[in-house]
């Protein structure tokens, strides 16, 4: 079960705090956000948006790896994850904020299962795989490509927090929100050493 229910949501991840979900009719289900903001390793991609997998073309993708300051003290996130034209979805995360919240149990790894592309917005969702709520926990949370090689003026950008439901319709909601309802409920932090791409 996750530590710390204090809330809240790509990229501080671990403080635990409590959001009220009023979109879903069954009994509220209060969604606890940790605090690392992250994402996992990415894994090589071709330069194109072609793939040969027989899912058919990447329509999305998002690709990157970013270390965040918290309080003084790093987090690591990396992740990819790949829309198809037939409308799978497929990639990994990993949220590391071990270090910075003093807790060996925040972090983990999750399978993508959800990807919606706003510009040079995306919002990720998951399945948490590794760590004490594998399988249990589902995850949503916010990357911003500000520009290549996160060489400009304004750096890339993840949620501060991680959203994790153990509800998958409440959390299928979370998915499908506006990015900047979920700015709004989750925080930006920007990225201080990585890069994050949108496609």
């Amino acid at each position: 079960m996750k530590s710390l229910k204090l809330i809240i949501v790509l990229i501080g991840f671990a403080i635990i705090l409590i959001i009220g979900c009023s979109e879903t009719t069954q009994s509220p289900v209060q969604p606890t956000v940790q605090t690392p903001q992250v994402i996992t390793k990415a894994s090589p991609v071709q330069s194109n948006l072609a793939s040969i997998d027989s899912k058919g073309p990447i329509d999305h993708r998002v690709q990157g790896s970013a270390n965040e300051v918290y309080e003084g003290k790093n987090m690591v996130w990396t992740v990819t994850a790949h829309e198809y034209s037939d409308g799978t979805f497929d990639g990994e995360y990993e949220i590391n904020a071990a270090n910075a919240l003093d807790d060996i149990s925040q972090k983990w790894n999750g399978d993508v299962l959800f990807l919606k592309v706003y510009g040079n917005v995306a919002v990720v969702g998951g399945i948490e795989k590794t760590g004490s709520a594998a399988g249990v926990y589902y995850d949503v949370f916010f990357v911003i490509d500000n520009g290549k090689n996160g060489k400009t003026l304004s750096p890339d950008q993840t949620s501060m927090y991680v959203a994790a439901l153990p509800n998958l319709q409440v959390t299928q909601i979370w998915w499908n929100k506006d990015p900047s309802e979920l700015m709004d409920k989750l925080g930006v932090m920007p990225v201080d050493k990585g890069n994050i791409t949108v496609e």
